[in-house]
């Protein structure tokens, strides 16, 4: 600062002195009052938007909502149970005794009807058919010579010359003989019959489902092979005794397998008993032919037993704010908390069984911030998709 000029000032009277100091400081607070203005402008808040009035557009939530109308509810009966064979045939060896010197087919194998599936021990199984064709020749002997007999003493019978007891021994000698060459027929077809010519075969066509055979066991009494007889199977389902009498022959079901794919099942023999300790019986469904189920699956099943119809709408329309099932009834643009008692439930529909009636327009979806008498707009499912859909500019 100069000095002659603050010496100067001091030396001016003391009203001249503040004149002079204010006219150098002025352009200074104008200029920081200006700053302080822009400032201001800025940061200043907002003024308040002014409210929208309750039943305006702007202030209503936006509601989808259909009308209450019938709708058919099937009731189910569950029928679930294991995979079995319609006719389990179990495949024993022809003799006892007998060794299995070759396994001609495996688990798996489909098989015709008198096919072979092993062959057996020729030396043992030959020595069998020829014990019994021996006993058949020697009853066959012995009844030739006891005819013979006879024969020669028939004429004289009632001349005197043999006593009637004689006569009627070698009657009897001759009937005996016959008997027995019967016998000894019958017994070598049925050596020849079992044996098969050296085979176990099959009784019946089917698929093979077990294999118990092996080269070099003797065939005693146990199975060795299990077929499928005609490749046929069925499921033994429990069903409740409340079902039972629900269920007629012929009556489709829907069995679900491990992969989630459903075989279709024709109910050949409902349940004809029930079990006092499971309240369940036994019912035989048909599962088709060229199905990839297996013996000895469990599946799990449901077959429709009656349809119903109700009042319906759906479960999201259900709200439980009240503390018990209700649902939102728009009358007027306004929605009044309606309880309602629920019933069954189909796919996404749930029935009700009370507190509406036929065309009461409800909230499907959009309800879950709603209060009793708040005011909505309406419209159908489609519209509000489309709305949600919409980007909307924030204000």
């Amino acid at each position: 600062m100069d000095v002659r000029a603050d010496t100067s000032l001091e030396a001016l009277p003391r009203g001249a002195r503040r004149r002079r100091l204010l006219r150098r400081v002025a352009p200074f607070l104008i200029g920081a009052i200006a700053v302080f203005g822009v400032i201001a402008t800025f940061v200043a808040p907002k003024k308040p938007a002014p409210a929208v009035a309750e039943g305006e557009s702007g202030a209503a939530q936006l509601v989808t909502v259909i009308p209450a109308a019938p709708r058919e509810f099937v009731r189910t009966a569950l029928v679930s149970g294991e995979v079995r064979p319609v006719h389990d045939v179990q495949v024993y060896g022809p003799a006892t005794g007998v060794q299995i010197a070759e396994v001609l087919v495996d688990a798996g194998d489909v098989v015709a009807e008198g096919q072979p599936l092993a062959r057996l021990d020729a030396g043992v199984a030959n020595a069998q058919v020829l014990a019994a064709q021996a006993q058949y020749q020697e009853a066959k002997i012995e009844q030739t010579r006891t005819a013979d007999e006879f024969a020669r003493i028939e004429p004289i019978a009632e001349s005197g010359a043999l006593s009637k007891e004689e006569v009627e021994n070698r009657r009897a000698a001759a009937a005996a003989a016959n008997a027995r060459l019967a016998a000894q027929k019958a017994a070598l077809a049925q050596v020849n019959a079992r044996m098969q010519g050296g085979f176990v075969r099959a009784p019946a066509a089917g698929l093979v489902i077990e294999r118990n055979a092996l080269v070099g066991e003797f065939v005693d009494q146990k199975p060795l092979f299990r077929i499928v007889g005609d490749n046929k199977l069925e499921v033994a389902a429990a069903v409740s005794e409340k079902d039972i009498l629900a269920l007629k022959v012929g009556q489709i079901a829907h069995f679900k397998t491990s992969d989630d794919a459903i075989v279709e099942g024709v109910l050949r023999r409902p349940a004809v008993a029930i079990n006092p300790d499971t309240g369940t019986g036994e019912a035989l469904f048909d599962l088709p032919a060229d199905t990839n189920v297996r013996s000895g699956m469990y599946l799990r099943g449901e077959a429709a037993v009656e349809s119903v119809s109700y009042l319906a709408a759906p479960q999201t329309a259900i709200s439980y704010a009240s503390g018990a099932p209700s649902v939102f009834v728009v009358v007027d643009g306004k929605a009044h908390l309606t309880p309602v008692t629920l019933g069954p439930r189909t796919g996404d529909y749930v029935a009700l069984l009370s507190g509406v009636k036929e065309g009461d327009v409800i909230a499907a979806s959009g309800g879950a911030f709603l209060l009793d008498g708040d005011v909505v707009r309406t419209a159908p499912p489609a519209q509000l998709q489309a709305e949600a859909s919409t980007p909307r500019a924030d204000n």
